[in-house]
Formats: C-alpha cells, structure tokens, sequence
C-alpha cells in the first residue's frame, strides 16, 4: 500500500522522493494519513512553513492524533514560534504518553516560549517608558564626563594626533 512505501522511504531517509510521490497523487488519494506523513517529510526536509501549510488543512481530524500535534508543533518550533508550538506538543505529549522526544522539544519550547515573552515584555515596557530629549535640550545634559577619557598610553597613540598645521587648515578651508 502507499502508506507501507512512504514509510519504508522514510526509514530510508528518503524524504524527497516522499514529498515527489505525494504531490503526485490525485488530490482524492491524499487521504489525512498520507498528508500527515507528508508533513513529517517536509520537517525532515528542514521545510518547517511547507510543512505547517501541508498539516494546517489536517487540523479538524488532527487535533486527536498525537503524530499530527507532534509535527504542527515540531514545525512551529523551528519557525520559532515556540508559545504555539508547545500547545501542539503538550496534546502530542498527552496523545502519546508522554514520548521522550515529544517532551524534550515540549520543554525546549516552553524555555525559549517563556523566555521570548519576557524579553518581548521587557522591550515593550522599555518602549512605553522611553524618554526622548526635549528639542531644545543642551546635548549630553546629565553625562558625566569625569571617567570618559583615559589618558593611558594607549589611547594616546591610538586617538590622539599632532595639531594642524596652518597649511593643512587652510588646505581644508579652501
């Protein structure tokens, strides 16, 4: 049968010749087993948007189908979009009894999902509590410039050079 071939290129590491085959098939003979392993042959091609938009029309039978969450959730994962990928996997997660490779992406998403809204939180904060110069404010007003410069020999020889010259003023002036 289809699925017994797809599965055996699968374990082949074929996943081009996946994808090849079922795009070829007549839209009827795609049936919601053979696109969710369609999906799986995208993730494994590192196609992680073809595979969410192949799996995404699989939703209304998915929803129930651990390897379905697995693949939606693996997919958002590595389009970085970890708080919906960890709803994916924790149904995959809770669908499959807790596979250990379904719950290490889980806690890998839920880390990098927490981790994303607080910095996503933190520079919103930063935005809303931002404080621009007045337009007629004395430029550098409140710096204190008492530790800005070191006069180490180092910087001396690195950002210091000889005065002028007259010549070389008026070469510039002219």
């Amino acid at each position: 049968s289809m699925l017994v071939q797809l599965n055996r290129l699968h374990e082949q590491g074929k996943h081009r010749e996946i994808v090849d085959l079922i795009v070829a098939l007549p839209r009827e003979a795609r049936t919601f087993d053979v696109e969710n392993l369609h999906g799986r042959a995208l993730n494994n091609l590192d196609r992680y948007e073809d595979a969410r938009a192949a799996l995404e029309p699989l939703q209304e039978q998915g929803v129930r189908d651990a390897f379905w969450n697995w693949r939606m959730g693996y997919a958002l994962y590595y389009l970085d979009r970890e708080p919906e990928a960890v709803v994916y996997l924790q149904c995959a997660a809770d669908l499959s009894d807790g596979r250990e490779e379904i719950l290490e992406l889980l806690e890998n998403a839920r880390r990098y999902a927490a981790a994303k809204m607080e910095a996503e939180e933190y520079y919103e904060m930063r935005w809303q509590n931002r404080k621009l110069p007045e337009p007629d404010a004395e430029p550098f007003a409140g710096f204190d410039f008492a530790d800005f410069w070191d006069d180490s020999e180092y910087a001396l020889k690195s950002y210091v050079s000889e005065p002028p010259t007259d010549a070389l003023i008026k070469e510039i002036e002219a």
